[in-house]
């Protein structure tokens, strides 16, 4: 369970969402098999049916007992992402796909000619690691940017997760990928801080029970961020808030329930941000 924190804290949020984060904890469906991995499945059941069932006498009792108002408007709810000590909707989540050359050979593909992209929708953000989704899901971890007013506001720990079986299937037919990407849950996000002037010596780690499992940075991508962004540019509109995940080194594979995984962005020797979850 992710363990990042934003914002001001407050007594209360951790009375009323256990698992740490932010207090959105009462409309995430994935919370529904949160709470019934730490044997509350009532409240997991109670949480669900808030988010699913949004009608004015539920939007009140969900008030009550979380006693923050939802704030949202008729018909919509999005997730977000937090920079600093601001909550901020990604309208999209835009991924590099093969920008890795160890990771290319890992899966035994080839280089594109050209940037490989792919989409997440909000939906698919969440902040629960769940190991198994109808197969079994596998980890790849990524340096993610923020973006504000066209530029790297934020950096951040990401976790692109991914089915892939699905993902070898779609493969091999020439299909595109989000079958297997963008599912809910497929995003999961550390919180952000502001990105450095410079992200020649920034790197990714991620650690799965203690062990580095990950590592990598722009000195090993095939587009570094500066590219990304031109490229993307020539064909995709980036609105504020926006994140983009910058592809995976080498290392992949599948996450096992119960497993504590660790990213962590550095900045040299400096460690800018760290997330962390227990896989369910």
């Amino acid at each position: 369970l992710s363990e990042r924190r934003s914002g001001k804290k407050h007594a209360k949020d951790d009375e009323k969402n256990p698992h740490g984060g932010d207090t959105d904890y009462c409309l995430s469906r994935d919370r529904l098999l949160a709470a019934c991995w730490d044997g509350d499945c009532l409240k997991g059941i109670y949480l669900v049916l808030v988010r699913q069932l949004v009608g004015s006498w539920l939007v009140a009792l969900h008030s009550d007992m979380c006693d923050k108002p939802l704030g949202l408007k008729k018909g919509s709810f999005m997730n977000h992402v937090t920079f600093g000590n601001r909550h901020l909707r990604p309208s999209k989540i835009i991924c590099v796909g093969k920008n890795y050359a160890a990771h290319i050979e890992e899966m035994r593909s080839q280089p594109s000619d050209l940037m490989t992209v792919f989409m997440k929708p909000n939906a698919a953000i969440s902040d629960v690691l769940v190991a198994h989704r109808e197969e079994p899901i596998h980890f790849e971890g990524e340096i993610c940017l923020l973006i504000e007013e066209g530029h790297i506001a934020g950096i951040g720990f990401g976790l692109d997760l991914t089915k892939r079986a699905t993902q070898a299937e779609l493969k091999a037919a020439g299909l595109p990928w989000e079958r297997a990407k963008a599912f809910e849950g497929a995003a999961l996000f550390s919180h952000f801080v502001a990105a450095p002037d410079s992200l020649d010596e920034v790197m990714l780690e991620l650690y799965i029970d203690g062990e580095l499992r990950q590592r990598g940075g722009p000195a090993l991508m095939l587009y570094p961020p500066s590219v990304i962004l031109d490229e993307l540019s020539t064909f995709l509109p980036l609105e504020d808030g926006d994140v983009v995940m910058t592809g995976t080194p080498s290392g992949v594979g599948p996450v096992t329930r119960g497993a504590r995984f660790e990213g962590r962005i550095l900045d040299g020797d400096t460690e800018l941000v760290r997330g962390t979850w227990q896989a369910i």
